[in-house]
């Protein structure tokens, strides 16, 4: 600095600088500053020019400040999002691992599946499941319904057959 320039005050360092030595000081000041002894003029001057960078870094602060706002709004989001499909995936890779576990010691085939019904709709209460395995005679065989399920349904699906699309006998 020179030594008319107040200690505070710090020249324009030009690219990559603070928002307050960005602005071109030196020349407002070497205006100014000349000498220690400003008229009224000089000083309502200066006064203004001070004014003008204080006008300007508030400015620079406001849109600082509501940029962070935003990005701290967006991480936010962002990792409640995350966090929703860590525990949507950990969830799945729990039931995975029951399943596996049940068959790993040799639980029956009904057990399992009426398991794996009950986990998935659990996980999605929206939804109701059931399971139908087609056996050698060409029946359905259900596995795995749960009381959410209308008995009518439930019926219906018993009385399927292979031939016929699916229809139940009768009604081909």
């Amino acid at each position: 600095t020179s030594p008319s320039m107040p200690a505070a005050v710090v020249p324009d360092q030009g690219v990559g600088a603070t928002p307050l030595q960005r602005f071109d000081r030196d020349d407002v000041l070497q205006r100014y500053t000349g000498s220690i002894l400003l008229g009224a003029t000089g000083i309502v001057l200066l006064l203004a020019a001070l004014l003008t960078l204080v006008l300007q870094l508030n400015r620079r602060l406001k849109r600082a400040l509501d940029s962070s706002h935003h990005l701290e709004r967006d991480l936010r989001r962002t990792a409640e999002s995350l966090e929703a499909r860590v525990t949507e995936r950990t969830a799945e890779l729990m039931l995975r691992m029951d399943v596996l576990d049940h068959i790993n010691r040799g639980l029956p085939l009904e057990d399992i599946l009426t398991s794996l019904v009950r986990q998935v709709e659990s996980q999605h209460p929206a939804t109701l499941c059931i399971i139908l395995l087609l056996e050698p005679n060409h029946a359905y065989r259900t596995y795995g319904t749960t009381r959410g399920l209308p008995e009518c349904y439930l019926k219906l699906v018993q009385s399927f057959d292979t031939e016929g699309n699916g229809a139940p006998p009768g009604k081909r």
